[in-house]
């Protein structure tokens, strides 16, 4: 079977053909429309005027329509450029929540919970001091959560670590209220329970900080601050330790 619908119609030949049918459409349509009589001057000439007519009409349209183009791409542009700087922005402060969120969960594992998490010895706790080691409510995380698809892969790392810290608050709160119910203290299983609740935020905590990382530029200064909060209260310590080595060396000797 031939692959050639129209065999001898070439490129050239179908040129030449459009200009054939051009020229005979311009030469006869006066003639078509004569009566009989001698086509005038006047006849080409109206017909020339509709003719230029019609082609400043096309070229008009054809301008007006790379104008429409140009201003749809810059607004396109300018949108994309908008949704950037927006998801900066999000990425950015998110970042600065998760860092002391993050931050908290590390340095409560290593005083008082590390001791609790490697065995049965300790006493066990009042809730008052429970409750002193609820992590704060993440208000950021929640106020923006219908954005969180701004930040692509991400928002499944921050949604993760988050879906840990509800569950240690959770288990803080349970305890601590059913103790208050039986005027008890907390026992030491439970508190073991607790301290495994911290460890499981750390890794997760620590790729969120990492993916968020990739779309945020002063990511060291904004640890910095977070870290410095908490260095407060160990002024022994290497301050410039970053939650991700002190998380690594938690998850190392655990």
């Amino acid at each position: 079977m031939s692959n050639n619908d129209l065999p001898g119609l070439t490129p050239a030949w179908l040129i030449s053909l459009g200009l054939a049918l051009g020229c005979t459409i311009v030469v006869m349509i006066p003639a078509s429309i004569a009566t009989g009589d001698q086509i005038k001057s006047s006849d080409w000439i109206g017909f020339s005027g509709n003719v230029v007519a019609g082609a400043m009409t096309l070229i008009a349209a054809i301008l007006a329509w790379f104008a429409v183009k140009r201003q749809v791409d810059a607004q396109d542009q300018a949108q994309r450029a908008a949704r950037q700087q927006q998801t900066t922005d999000l990425a950015r402060i998110l970042y600065a929540e998760l860092a002391h969120l993050v931050a908290r969960c590390c340095f409560d594992f290593e005083a008082p919970w590390r001791e609790y998490w490697q065995g049965p010895s300790l006493d066990k706790m009042q809730t008052v001091k429970l409750r002193k080691c609820v992590p704060v409510d993440p208000v950021i995380y929640r106020a923006v959560a219908g954005q969180l698809a701004l930040l692509g892969p991400a928002a499944q790392h921050l949604m993760e670590f988050h879906y840990r810290l509800s569950a240690l608050r959770r288990e803080i709160d349970n305890l601590a209220s059913n103790a208050d119910l039986n005027n008890e203290q907390i026992e030491n299983e439970n508190l073991q329970l607790v301290a495994r609740r911290f460890r499981e935020t750390l890794r997760p905590g620590s790729k969120a900080l990492e993916a968020l990382a990739e779309l945020v530029k002063d990511t060291g200064e904004i640890e910095a601050l977070a870290r410095e909060l908490y260095y407060e209260s160990r002024p022994h310590e290497d301050i410039g330790k970053t939650l991700k080595a002190r998380v690594e060396a938690i998850l190392r000797t655990t």
